[in-house]
């Protein structure tokens, strides 16, 4: 039978709960991610997930004022 430290117990959960934080964080960004274009596409119907690819934002706000700035070239280059 091996016998295990206490600290090495201890060092183990706190790497898996570390792993688990990075990965739930990860997931995060990829929901957002998800979110921002799918209100992007809802506001402004003309922006394609290809156009969408093009919208960079920091925030939220940031990528919805971008989208609707694309959304608003094409419109009038439209025109």
């Amino acid at each position: 039978m091996t016998v295990v430290s206490p600290a090495l117990d201890l060092r183990a959960a706190y790497e898996h709960a570390e792993a688990s934080r990075i990965a739930v964080a990860a997931e995060l960004v990829t929901v957002r991610t998800m979110l921002r274009r799918e209100r992007a596409r809802r506001a402004h119907p003309i922006l394609t997930a290809g156009l969408l690819d093009l919208v960079i934002g920091e925030s939220d706000d940031d990528y919805a004022t971008r989208a609707a700035s694309l959304a608003d070239a094409i419109l009038s280059a439209q025109a």
